[in-house]
């Protein structure tokens, strides 16, 4: 996997198609990068739940409850 990084001009990096990262201001992006290259090399990946469009209310509920174990992404093409 090799990742693609491009300074926008609002100074946010891009990833190859049409991804965005943003950092929280801790760190800059020499050392964002780094990171990025460890988590690469020892294939660290974030745990996430990816859901369709249609299911945000269901979404949206599971978080008023705090029935959340991962972090979600909205799959725009599942339709």
């Amino acid at each position: 996997m090799s990742i693609l990084f491009i300074r926008s001009r609002r100074g946010r990096i891009r990833l190859a198609r049409r991804r965005r990262l943003a950092s929280s201001g801790a760190a800059g992006t020499k050392d964002t990068r780094a990171m990025l290259a460890f988590c690469q090399q020892h294939n660290i990946v974030a745990d996430v739940e990816v859901v369709a469009i249609r299911d945000i209310n269901s979404v949206l509920a599971r978080l008023e409850k705090g029935d959340v174990r991962y972090r979600f992404v909205i799959d725009m093409q599942r339709g």
